[in-house]
């Protein structure tokens, strides 16, 4: 969002340096709630225009915002209330990646997008190894963080080993459980790639951030005890926001 310029104060009366004022100004802003995440700031020129100052000033204002963690500076697109937390994943398994609960955050919720019954990709038949096309299920959420959409979801199941799935049955369990307790199956042996991209447009508007925003993808092919595919899921780690560290066993 962007917000009418009048949160920011500069009094050239007093002595205190003008980049200084607007830092203050926006910082202000952003502590009382005037800014929120994702909001975009005014540009130099704007600022400028509207305070009859020079573009050096605002650039050193924005430095200084940047250097604290506050905004954001994405080349081509703008500048960016930052205030999102950073949130930190263990790589020890895939387990841990898909359920949640080693982690030690206070509030996690699953909030499914769309759930459906289809046939109709031959990318996805083949992530699913099936010889021929053949129904499978999507289920697509995003996985919210104290308050932050921090990971984008996307479930492929076959059909023919999930009957009788339901939404209710993704949103009450997690993957491992749904897996395991709910159909029995018993997670054996896990492939997966890890790779950076930029979000697409409909990527964006679910994740709640700018226009082509880094992101961390994992794909994960899950196996049973036969070695067959039992699982695909297709995972957007919002990148300004995540980070990944080795844990040892």
């Amino acid at each position: 969002m962007c917000h009418a310029l009048n949160y920011i104060q500069i009094d050239k009366t007093i002595k205190k340096a003008y980049y200084l004022q607007i830092r203050d100004s926006i910082k202000h802003a952003i502590q009382q709630g005037v800014l929120s995440d994702m909001d975009r700031l005014p540009t130099e020129h704007e600022i400028c225009e509207v305070f009859g100052i020079s573009d050096i000033v605002v650039k050193n204002a924005y430095k200084l915002l940047v250097q604290e963690g506050l905004v954001t500076r994405i080349q081509g697109s703008g500048t960016y209330v930052s205030t999102r937390k950073v949130f930190r994943f263990p790589l020890k398994g895939f387990s841990t990646l898909s359920s949640f609960e080693s982690f030690n955050y206070q509030s996690k919720e699953k909030r499914i997008i769309l759930f459906e019954e289809t046939q109709g990709d031959e990318n996805i038949h083949f992530a699913l190894e099936q010889k021929e096309p053949a129904p499978y299920y999507i289920a697509k959420y995003i996985i919210l963080v104290e308050n932050a959409e921090v990971l984008l979801q996307t479930l492929y199941l076959p059909k023919a080993l999930y009957k009788g799935l339901v939404i209710d049955d993704i949103m009450d369990n997690n993957l491992p459980k749904l897996i395991e307790r709910r159909y029995g199956y018993t997670m054996h042996r896990v492939k997966s790639g890890f790779h950076p991209v930029n979000l697409s447009p409909s990527e964006v508007l679910l994740m709640n951030t700018y226009k082509n925003a880094a992101a961390h993808r994992v794909k994960t092919s899950i196996y049973d005890v036969k070695d067959t595919l039992i699982a695909y899921l297709d995972t957007l780690f919002l990148g300004e926001y995540t980070q990944f560290e080795v844990v040892s066993a």
